[in-house]
């Protein structure tokens, strides 16, 4: 359901979902990622040395960014994030009210983020073809 041009989330659930870097090349849709990032992610964005690790950051930031934004109706480049006190990114409590959460995790080729309304949430994903 939407509401007010952003998608609704109730306190019984938890959305999920997934970006696979690899196939997003389209280098205008990449450049539209590249204006969503805070400077700050911006400048950790281009730390990264290999360009692989570069493109998972910028996506995985995107789809939260994105995603965020639909269940806020904050724009994607307007949210601003703090850290708890273990260290975990929080959306600006001024940005979402309910507080919504969130938790992102990739792997090679997989990039997954739940979100879930007034209640922590996390999500895990392994490459089940790694060598241990």
């Amino acid at each position: 359901m939407s509401v007010n041009g952003h998608k609704k989330i109730t306190s019984d659930e938890i959305h999920l979902w997934f970006a696979f870097p690899d196939e997003i090349e389209d280098e205008s849709l990449l450049e539209q990622y590249r204006l969503l990032l805070s400077p700050d992610e911006t400048e950790r964005h281009q730390r990264f040395y290999f360009p692989k690790h570069r493109h998972q950051f910028l996506v995985a930031h995107a789809l939260v960014r994105t995603m965020l934004s639909r269940f806020s109706g904050t724009a994607p480049e307007k949210l601003r994030f703090v850290k708890n006190r273990y260290g975990r990114p929080e959306i600006e409590a001024a940005e979402a009210s309910p507080p919504i959460r969130f938790n992102l995790t990739h792997t090679d080729g997989l990039i997954a983020c739940a979100v879930a309304l007034n209640h922590d949430v996390g999500v895990d994903v392994e490459d089940m073809e790694r060598k241990a």
